[in-house]
């Protein structure tokens, strides 16, 4: 069969980014060692407990917790059971995917899903050992600029990713048969399956039949494809994804329906919100855009909340609680990998966890907050 052997620049750096960078799902159990966030080694203390906003885990522990986050966050929706995450995170990455094959070959829809999914992003779409070990020699080299217990922080827990990585490529090899992935896909994509259409219309080989596939996924109700779609179009790029006449779709729809699913879909609605969107039917209104960018970095997603936060009036959003969300975030970038993708990251939260300007009623502020929002944020 036919493949791309290339694709688009921007879903190949969406890849790249995946395996190292943000994980925001579901609640772990908590470590008994930590670091103090922003800080040199220390033990954890008895009234900040393992998990709280201001400490991290040691470094293996916190690669293994973030791992499972952004597994589940991936994957449980597609119907992941908690033996495949468990394997994966455990290091049977090869046992887990050769069960997964076996269920999909069964013809369970979620299993094909899930098989698709994994196949495409992580085997069609990966990085080869040589280029781990570029990108892994670099960062090492890079990390010298950090304070000397916080670069052997950086490192343990960077490598911990790296080595992951090269398991999954292994396993890969090993266990997962590309072709046969995507056949299971085009088949479910066939009846009608919402996830598969949306899996399918990234692996035709004509820009066309990709568009015809993301389009039907979009109507059958995958918020991927909604946001895709909306995301593609608000861009200026192929406004023909909407269709014509009766039968076209609503960008504002196709915006607001992701965002019940989709954190980051949500945080492009305040933005929209916020600024109007005349493409999409939404007209400014900054109170509405407010209240959605903090939803969404209730949910996960932070970007849009930073994004409009310095331009809003105090009446719509306390600075403290902006203030407040920007320590949240740090820490969760922290916990859960963004920020030991590379050391330009790494230093960025270092410097917003211990920034000495930071008022001690924003630190309590982020602490509230976190009391409220942080079992479903952190790692």
């Amino acid at each position: 069969m036919d493949r791309w052997l290339v694709s688009s620049v921007a879903v190949l750096i969406s890849n790249l980014v995946l395996t190292l960078a943000t994980r925001a799902e579901v609640a772990v159990q908590s470590s008994a060692h930590s670091v103090v966030a922003g800080s040199a080694v220390a033990a954890g203390r008895a009234d900040e407990p393992v998990g709280s906003l201001w400490l991290r885990r040691l470094p293996k522990d916190a690669a293994q917790h973030a791992r499972r986050k952004e597994l589940a966050r991936r994957y449980r929706q597609a119907g992941a059971n908690p033996e495949f995450l468990d394997r994966m995170v455990g290091g049977d990455v090869e046992g887990a995917l050769k069960e997964l094959r076996r269920q999909a070959q069964t013809g369970d829809p979620a299993a094909i899903n899930l098989y698709g999914d994994f196949a495409y992003w992580n085997c069609f779409l990966h990085r080869t050992p040589e280029q781990l070990d570029s990108y892994a020699a670099t960062q090492l080299q890079e990390s010298n600029s950090l304070p000397p217990a916080d670069g052997e922080w950086f490192r343990t827990a960077f490598m911990d990713d790296i080595a992951f990585d090269k398991s999954v490529a292994a396993a890969c090899s090993g266990a997962v048969n590309v072709d046969e992935a995507f056949d299971m896909v085009d088949e479910r994509a066939k009846q009608g399956d919402a996830a598969s259409l949306y899996l399918a219309s990234m692996t035709v080989s004509k820009m066309v039949d990709g568009q015809r596939l993301l389009r039907a996924a979009a109507i059958a109700g995958s918020p991927d494809a909604q946001f895709e779609i909306a995301f593609i179009v608000l861009g200026g790029h192929q406004p023909e994804l909407l269709g014509t006449g009766p039968d076209a779709l609503d960008l504002g729809d196709l915006l607001r329906q992701s965002a019940e699913r989709i954190p980051q879909a949500e945080g492009n609605l305040a933005e929209c919100e916020f600024h109007g969107c005349v493409g999409a039917g939404i007209a400014a209104d900054p109170a509405a855009g407010i209240r959605t960018a903090l939803s969404a970095a209730e949910h996960g997603f932070f970007e849009a909340l930073v994004d409009i936060g310095p331009h809003v009036s105090p009446s719509l959003l306390d600075p403290t609680d902006l203030e407040a969300w920007k320590l949240i975030q740090a820490s969760v970038g922290l916990q859960c990998g963004e920020s030991w993708s590379n050391v330009q990251a790494m230093k960025a939260t270092l410097a917003a966890l211990s920034a000495p300007a930071v008022a001690a009623v924003t630190r309590q502020r982020a602490e509230q907050l976190w009391v409220r929002y942080g079992a479903g944020l952190g790692c």
